[in-house]
């Protein structure tokens, strides 16, 4: 905008006392401390008057930098005042908190020890609290009442906790047989809040209160006993109690400890010795547990222990949701309480296997090599069932083609030599016209295996020569495209 740079505001600038030395003899990286200076002056609404424009270039220079300062400075500041705002949120939760639990220890007259470590795991725990601290009930009324776009309300379940909801097996009910409501997924999205375990951790002990059902979302959770010959037996663990009865954590160290946040929050995590306690039954990612006690109305017939050196991650579902939940979907209630009955029947055979203390990944590949001996039986007992049918079925079908004169036998283990000759020729005749039958078949299905793998081939040629989308088509687009075709597949 300027020809002279000494009628420019580098020229006009000094940078001594006295006023002699222009700040256009100095180096580049002085110019530079000068005009990020004069920019925050403007940004910041300062104004020194040090540093001012004159020239028409450097007026219409300072309009578009004022105005891009409004823009900037406003974003800051409403972006510092909406952090604020959150922390005071969360303050003011926790302060409100930690009135309940001064009242509730002081009505309990509870030790001093007591009282930091609820106000730590408070303190601790408020920030995750909040992030779904929002009124569910209109959530619900909008997902049920409004006139939500089909496409819209169809696309949320697929999308819901990365994906991970739709596939837990507290929604595919029988492989995926029953039809799913779209807005079950929501609703149930809506009811569940996520909760993180540490490795060791209890979720719930045997005989608590059954108040919530738990569906996994990462990790590995699993049923813990205690092992015995006869079998396991469920054990609820204890807390470690020295010999004096007092708890292990209450002890004073021998050194003067401050009961800070951190070491606050490890004695808080002082866990139920469970140490002799063995997992027996696993619950890893897309499945759930706990179900069984809540649809009961009962106590937890076991204790739940994570397992996973990283932590688990799981969807908590009250009591009150999963009851509101069953009354608006009954066939999926019935579901759940066939399903939960089953997988109680599965966890007590689990259980009256624990004869051997074994940890999750040891106990995992001893169920899948059993398993897999299981199914090598199975699959040879198959065979052998086959082989004797077969053969019954050749007998049959010789008898019918070929009966026998009273000349010949009166029954197959009393047959001449001639008859016995005569009778495996016929049974060999039958054999080699079924290995010609199967023959045939083999070659038909090769046939039209290669028939369709070409096809294939060929729509995957179509969509990319018609600059359609360059993805391999399903088996429901080509069904499409043989449709438009006018031919059957």
């Amino acid at each position: 905008l300027h020809t002279n740079p000494h009628e420019t505001w580098v020229g006009r600038r000094s940078v001594d006392t006295d006023g002699d030395i222009s700040l256009l003899t100095r180096p580049p990286m002085d110019q530079w401390v000068h005009s990020c200076y004069f920019i925050l002056t403007v940004f910041t609404t300062v104004g020194f008057g040090d540093m001012s424009a004159v020239t028409l270039g450097e007026i219409v220079y300072v309009c578009f930098a004022m105005i891009v300062g409004i823009i900037v400075n406003s974003m800051i500041i409403s972006e510092v005042i909406s952090i604020v705002t959150s922390r005071d949120k969360v303050h003011e939760y926790i302060e409100k908190n930690n009135e309940l639990v001064e009242a509730f220890t002081e009505h309990t007259q509870l030790d001093e020890t007591s009282k930091k470590l609820m106000t730590a795991w408070i303190s601790y725990s408020a920030k995750g609290w909040m992030s779904y601290r929002y009124d569910r009930e209109e959530v619900k009324a909008l997902i049920i009442n409004k006139c939500m776009p089909r496409s819209l309300l169809g696309r949320l379940p697929k999308n819901l906790f990365g994906g991970t909801l739709m596939r837990n097996r507290f929604l595919t009910l029988g492989g995926g047989a029953m039809v799913m409501p779209p807005r079950l997924p929501v609703l149930l999205a809506l009811a569940v809040h996520r909760v993180g375990f540490d490795f060791g951790e209890i979720v719930y002990q045997m005989h608590d209160l059954a108040m919530s059902a738990f569906l996994v979302i990462s990790g590995v959770f699993a049923d813990v006993g205690r092992p015995a010959p006869q079998g396991g037996v469920d054990d609820a663990g204890q807390f470690g109690l020295t010999a004096g009865g007092t708890l292990a954590q209450d002890r004073q160290p021998a050194e003067p400890r401050v009961l800070n946040r951190l070491n606050t929050m490890e004695a808080m995590r002082a866990k139920v010795h469970t140490q002799h306690l063995f997992p027996y039954k696993l619950y890893g990612h897309g499945n759930y547990f706990g179900l069984a006690e809540v649809l009961d109305s009962i106590e937890r017939s076991c204790s739940v222990r994570c397992e996973s050196e990283v932590g688990g991650t799981v969807l908590v579902l009250p009591k009150t949701e999963l009851q509101s939940l069953m009354a608006e979907f009954p066939h999926f209630a019935m579901a759940w309480r066939s399903q939960s009955r089953r997988r109680e029947r599965h966890r007590l055979q689990m259980l009256s296997r624990l004869t051997v203390g074994m940890n999750h990944r040891r106990l995992a590949a001893v169920r899948i090599q059993k398993a897999m001996r299981a199914r090598r039986r199975r699959c040879s007992l198959h065979l052998e069932s086959s082989t004797d049918l077969s053969s019954a079925a050749f007998a049959a079908r010789l008898v019918a083609q070929a009966p026998r004169t009273q000349t010949e036998c009166s029954s197959v283990g009393d047959c001449s030599p001639a008859a016995e000759a005569q009778i495996a020729r016929r049974l060999l005749s039958v054999c080699e016209a079924q290995a010609r039958d199967m023959r045939e078949l083999r070659s038909c299905v090769d046939g039209m295996r290669s028939d369709f793998v070409s096809f294939q081939k060929d729509v995957w040629k179509m969509f990319s020569t018609t600059g359609g989308e360059r993805r391999r088509p399903s088996l429901q687009g080509a069904a499409y495209a043989v449709e438009a075709d006018e031919m059957t597949i």
